[in-house]
């Protein structure tokens, strides 16, 4: 195999080399079967040490890419027909099979998944962040043992100043580190309101909050959007009539539609709030994936009620696996918070804590994002492009300024499980709108991310997807039923 590792790159060499052999299998290059050279002989043939060839092959062998016997070699497995891996009440066309599978689908070999709006694998910083796990590792005991429920001090008066960026002016004591934004979510549904209570979101919205509110017995009131964010001129009729214990919106780059909350929207929602005391959850998970011009500040900026509390993670800017998000609201709330926090899991993991915060004060964040934000553009032009190639006339989508989401209408009458199921059977998966809606999707919707593709991959799953699109919205099948019961997709 011919292949050309770049040395100055800061992607480590074996995961240039996994994606490489990944390439070569997708495209058939390598079929089934074929087989690998050996560690030795890759090695020497690279110019790297074995320790590399083995790190490369053990990732692909634990992707399910290739299959080690002892004695015989590395080779590159078979690949089950996707459609074999779906539960069988996905095959049925159940919506709840279907959203369970759905990260397996987006790991299964070949795939080609345009469904997950999580941070792209091949742009982890992996060596800084080792680096600085090293770093918290040799600091001491502290960041070893269990720290305060509300989170490390060191993180938290370092989140302090990160989200001045924001306009935010919040102190330690103003804000609890949570496992992600999910639980920062499920700690603020359980603090504020209670089984039986109704909380407004946009419709469509981000179906995590929807799952939890769900499980916690909450009733999500859908506000209507459109190219301009939240109506808020449709929130007062629905403030008067429901009560809500909370307001939940996503201003910036929202998820899935990817739109922003204009101006003259935010001043009447900052209004809105004040004048009827309903909090207002702010999530700013985006904020920092901006592609043209600079993302509006954040609503708790301009929080003249105390009713704003900002919510954000380093999941989609850095890497999900951290699991650190956090919380930002009045002193007297972040004492509930730091209650139901203390009783659900104790604390986030110190270590984690720790080490992020050494990595955003070495300055390794700015830096990692002066690198992937143009690798996300190029991304999200790729995706732009290949749609309006090979997309039928009828579909609508949205091009967003910043993170990782399309919105694609289909034409009435189209039915978004029947093209899920038929996208994957050819290799590629989608979002099915459906499941974005608290109530009944008013028409057949999808979402389409760009995040963790690279171009190339992005242009053949949209020309499959296109082929597919044009053959199914001939025959306008019925809509399926809503995906309501649903599982969250990051």
């Amino acid at each position: 195999m011919q292949i050309a590792l770049n040395r100055a790159s800061p992607q480590p060499l074996y995961a240039q080399l996994a994606q490489d052999i990944q390439r070569r299998i997708r495209s058939g290059a390598l079929p089934p079967g074929a087989r690998l050279p050996t560690v030795r002989e890759l090695a020497r043939q690279l110019g790297v040490t074995r320790l590399t060839i083995h790190s490369a092959y053990s990732e692909l062998q634990a992707g399910g890419w290739v299959e080690a016997t002892v004695g015989r070699g590395t080779f590159v497995a078979a690949q089950p027909e996707p459609t074999a891996l779906l539960p069988e009440p996905a095959r049925e066309l159940s919506p709840r099979g279907i959203l369970n599978d759905m990260l397996q689908m987006a790991r299964l070999p070949g795939m080609r998944s345009l469904a997950m709006a999580d941070a792209a694998p091949d742009l982890y910083p992996q060596r800084e962040f080792a680096r600085a796990l090293e770093e918290a590792l040799s600091s001491g005991t502290s960041a070893l043992g269990y720290t305060a429920p509300q989170g490390d001090p060191l993180l938290r008066t370092t989140l302090a100043d990160l989200l001045r960026e924001r306009g935010i002016s919040a102190g330690p004591d103003e804000i609890v580190v949570t496992s992600g934004v999910t639980q920062g979510m499920s700690l603020i549904a359980h603090t504020l309101a209670r089984p039986g209570d109704s909380v407004i979101v946009e419709k469509p919205t981000y179906l995590g909050l929807l799952n939890i509110l769900n499980v916690q017995g909450i009733r999500a009131i859908g506000a209507p959007m459109d190219d301009d964010g939240l109506v808020v001129g449709a929130l007062e009729e629905l403030i008067l009539k429901h009560r809500p214990r909370f307001i939940y919106t996503i201003p910036v780059f929202q998820n899935p539609s990817g739109v922003c909350l204009s101006p003259a929207r935010r001043a009447a929602l900052l209004a809105l709030i004040e004048r009827y005391r309903v909090p207002l959850i702010e999530d700013d998970i985006y904020s920092q994936l901006v592609y043209e011009g600079a993302a509006p500040p954040a609503l708790k900026a301009d929080d003249q009620s105390e009713l704003v509390l900002n919510i954000g993670s380093f999941s989609k800017s850095l890497l999900p696996g951290a699991r650190v998000g956090y919380i930002v609201a009045t002193p007297q709330t972040i004492g509930r918070l730091v209650g139901a926090k203390q009783a659900d899991d104790l604390c986030s993991p110190p270590l984690l804590q720790r080490a992020l915060a050494l990595f955003i004060q070495h300055g390794w964040l700015s830096t990692h994002l002066r690198r992937v934000i143009p690798r996300y553009r190029e991304r999200r032009d790729a995706l732009m492009i290949a749609m309006a190639r090979h997309f039928p006339s009828e579909l609508r989508w949205t091009t967003p300024q910043g993170g990782f989401c399309s919105w694609v209408t289909l034409p009435s009458g189209a039915s978004t499980i029947d093209l899920y199921l038929a996208g994957i059977e050819r290799g590629v998966a989608f979002a099915p709108g459906d499941v974005f809606f608290a109530e009944p999707a008013p028409k057949p919707y999808i979402r389409l991310s760009f995040s963790s593709l690279p171009p190339e991959l992005i242009g053949e799953a949209i020309q499959v997807l296109g082929q597919v699109f044009s053959s199914h919205l001939v025959r306008r099948s019925f809509a399926a039923p809503a995906l309501s019961d649903c599982v969250p997709l990051v």
